[in-house]
């Protein structure tokens, strides 16, 4: 199992606060910053899901935990997509073709924007304005070793004053 991930059936927990940094792109004298990288403020581990997860289990565990996506995972650990509380609302299953998924498999969004741990965090920041996401899974190869929100970019900016 990675060490930036937890899953079990269907999952487990993850939660851990970004750490302070100075600022995102000017220093205090209005010069370039030092680089952020992604690791100083992604959150690690991981809550994830399993691609055999029930959409039942998934949508009980991102209500339990209030959260609004989480990625997923294969039955070897390794990144499939992400799953968003949007794609488990009944209503939208209802709407359709067919009869609604059991299982999350069909429902995973597999063309999401990713985030590697050494990466430039104003790069990140920017392409998930582009993209339009408010949550993005940190890999590491094909493992996710983090995850980054809009929730970790605010505490940085609140912690660089």
């Amino acid at each position: 199992m990675t060490t930036g991930a937890t899953v079990a059936a269907p999952v487990r927990v993850h939660r851990r606060a970004a750490p302070g940094l100075r600022t995102l792109a000017r220093g205090p004298s209005g010069r370039d910053a030092p680089q952020v990288r992604v690791r100083e403020v992604m959150s690690d581990p991981v809550l994830v899901v399993a691609l055999g997860s029930t959409v039942r289990d998934a949508a009980a565990v991102l209500a339990a935990h209030g959260l609004s996506e989480v990625p997923v995972v294969d039955e070897r650990d390794r990144f499939v997509g992400m799953l968003t509380e949007a794609d488990l609302v009944p209503d939208r299953l209802e709407g359709r073709r067919g009869p609604a998924p059991s299982g999350v498999g069909p429902l995973v969004r597999t063309d999401v924007p990713t985030a590697t741990p050494d990466g430039d965090l104003l790069g990140l920041v920017q392409r998930m304005r582009e993209a339009d996401v408010r949550v993005v899974p940190v890999l590491d190869g094909d493992r996710v070793a983090g995850i980054v929100t809009f929730s970790d970019l605010l505490r940085v900016l609140r912690d660089a004053r």
